[in-house]
């Protein structure tokens, strides 16, 4: 995502405890404690350079047009307020100077309006940036009923009950009703920005940080109670300022904690992407890609496509050899179903009687038998694991299956055969690096569950080599009906399934992992031997 920008999260943090308090105490000490470096004009001018600083700084940052507006619009309120306060101090009290202490109250009202606004377009996409109009025209009534009722205190005193005939009346006065229905209305506009931003971060992954600007609102609170309730250190400090500054350190907050989306990277990020990446609006027009854009558009790429705020995002992966594995278990497919229809039609003609039952049984026989091997396929290939293996598996499940219907039809199956079987899978297993030559000397007929198991012990050990980048092994027949497996590397980890050690153990056979000198050898044997070799 490159450099991060700004300062860190603890360092934002102490600024958000500092800042404040540094601006409200110049302005409470005034020019006879500083020196004319912190004076009201020399403070004044640091805030309203550090707002332009900041506003820039958000403009930068944030891609979306809406919150850069936003953002803007409140800079450019923070620094109108600001203004606003100095005039007033500027001027001897009088009835001008009032109404510009009143207008504080305004731009109180219009931060807190386009905080709302800033909240509500920060998952919304350009073309709907704008809030519905039915909450433009409530805002605007319920601002211009409180802006009228500030504006006429002097008529009622529903807001600041003043007594004008004192001399110090700008510091010694009460609150009406209005003031709290003005502070009440602020409040809310505040928690319904607030919770709208949280809800919408919901997904945010640092959800850690926005204790930072949960933090801020409650020293916020606990400085407007402060302020209701007259206390000195608080009292005398300048309220414009310490709101603005708590106004900027709770965005800047928030944009770290990933409540408000600013990010300058992006483009960066698509341009050095490797991977087939496009960002495009509701309207189709691209906003974003990668330096392997355009997308392709054949059967060997599958495109991607998520909806995200203001558009979707588009990838492409390139599947052009798991089309090739789906078109070879296709071809397996249809040579199981023609088995399965020659297997139906022998019945037919046995048991037409027992018909659908026993082509039910044979099935339910031949899912138990594969049952396992057909879903390690289905989540091989989803998991894009090694093609050859993948064929390895195929072949294994298609002999297999010949085995299952040949145990069918007769009780025994040709040495000759049998190695033809175990050829084949050898020469599979050469394109995952695995090198195997194969011997046979046996030459009687094999019993068929017993040649079943042959292969499913062949085909354990070689599965098992491909994992552990076994080079090559020498796969033996022996006449007394014993296969020897000898493998480049240390094969003393091997262990056989449990499953087909008790099928083993069942037709009399046994196996082993023997060390010769070094060598080691995996061995499986049925001792007493079949017909010929009885």
């Amino acid at each position: 995502m490159g450099k991060k920008i700004g300062l860190p999260m603890g360092r934002v943090a102490a600024l958000a405890l500092l800042c404040p308090i540094f601006f409200s105490g110049c302005a409470a000490a005034g020019d006879n404690l500083f020196t004319p470096l912190l004076s009201s004009a020399n403070y004044t001018l640091l805030y309203i350079i550090l707002i332009v600083i900041w506003t820039s700084s958000v403009i930068r940052r944030a891609m979306q047009k809406s919150i850069r507006r936003a953002v803007l619009l409140m800079g450019i309120i923070l620094l109108g307020w600001i203004t606003v306060r100095l005039l007033k101090y500027q001027m001897p009290l009088g009835i001008l100077n009032r109404y510009f202490w009143y207008g504080y109250y305004l731009f109180l009202l219009a931060l807190l309006l386009v905080l709302l606004w800033l909240a509500w377009v920060i998952d919304q996409p350009e073309d709907k940036a704008k809030p519905p109009k039915w909450s433009v025209i409530l805002a605007a009534a319920v601002g211009g009923v409180l802006a009228v009722l500030v504006f006429t205190n002097d008529l009622h005193h529903w807001v600041f009950r003043l007594d004008l005939s004192k001399p110090n009346w700008h510091t010694d006065y009460n609150y009406g009703p209005g003031y709290y229905l003005v502070m009440v209305i602020c409040v809310a506009t505040a928690l319904a920005a607030l919770a709208m931003m949280l809800i919408k971060s919901k997904r945010n992954p640092r959800k850690s940080r926005v204790a930072f600007p949960l933090a801020l609102c409650a020293l916020l609170a606990a400085y407007g109670a402060g302020f209701l309730l007259h206390i000195p250190l608080v009292w005398t400090s300048d309220v414009t300022m310490v709101y603005g500054l708590f106004a900027l350190l709770f965005l800047e907050t928030s944009i770290r904690a990933g409540m408000i989306p600013v990010n300058s990277k992006y483009k960066q990020l698509f341009t050095h992407s490797p991977l087939a990446m496009q960002i495009i609006d509701h309207n189709g027009d691209t906003v974003l890609f990668s330096a392997s854009a355009p997308l392709r558009r054949d059967d060997d790429a599958l495109l991607f496509a998520v909806p995200i705020a203001g558009g979707q995002a588009l990838w492409q992966e390139d599947i052009s050899a798991l089309n090739r594995l789906h078109r070879e278990v296709e071809a397996s497919v249809r040579k199981l179903t023609a088995a399965n229809t020659l297997l139906a039609k022998e019945e037919r003609v046995k048991r037409a009687i027992e018909e659908e039952n026993a082509r039910t049984h044979i099935m339910s026989q031949l899912e138990a038998e594969i049952a396992a091997h057909t879903a390690r396929l289905s989540a091989m290939i989803e998991n894009s694991e090694s093609a050859a293996r993948i064929v390895l598996l195929i072949c294994y499940i298609k002999r297999r299956c010949n085995l299952f219907f040949r145990e069918r039809e007769t009780q025994l199956l040709s040495a000759g055969e049998l190695m033809i079987y175990v050829d084949e899978l050898a020469e599979f297993a050469g394109y995952t690096d695995v090198r195997i030559i194969t011997a046979n000397q046996l030459e009687a007929p094999v019993e068929l569950r017993r040649a079943t198991l042959f292969y499913d012990f062949f085909y354990h050990v070689v599965d098992w080599a491909t994992n552990c980048a076994c080079s090559s092994m020498l796969a033996h027949l022996g006449p007394e009906q014993a296969l020897k497996l000898l493998l480049s590397e240390d094969a003393r980890a091997f262990r056989l399934e449990e499953s087909l050690q008790a099928a083993i153990a069942s037709a009399g056979g046994g196996y082993a992992v023997n060390d010769l000198d070094g060598v080691v050898s995996i061995r499986l044997a049925f001792p007493e031997g079949g017909e010929a070799n009885g």
